[in-house]
């Protein structure tokens, strides 16, 4: 898979949002079986948020290592 592509790109697009919808899921069924407070439950829902978090960080600093070096060639 060439780097340069749109595939990298497209590939964790994918990845963010199918871990949002995960985390969406977890949160409502963590609300379901513990309606009320419980730390376990939270770390539960953090762990899902984290792991969004991550994916979206990591596609992040690809872009930026896709898009950043065209740009600054481009304001010489």
């Amino acid at each position: 898979m060439a780097w340069g592509g749109p595939g990298p790109i497209l590939v964790l697009a994918a990845l963010v949002l199918s871990l949002e919808l995960v985390n969406t899921a977890l949160e409502a069924l963590t609300d379901l079986a513990s309606p009320i407070y419980h730390p376990l439950a939270k770390r539960a829902k953090d762990t899902a948020a984290a792991a969004v978090l991550v994916a979206s960080f990591l596609a992040f600093l690809l872009g930026l290592y896709l898009f950043l070096p065209p740009f600054s060639l481009g304001l010489d």
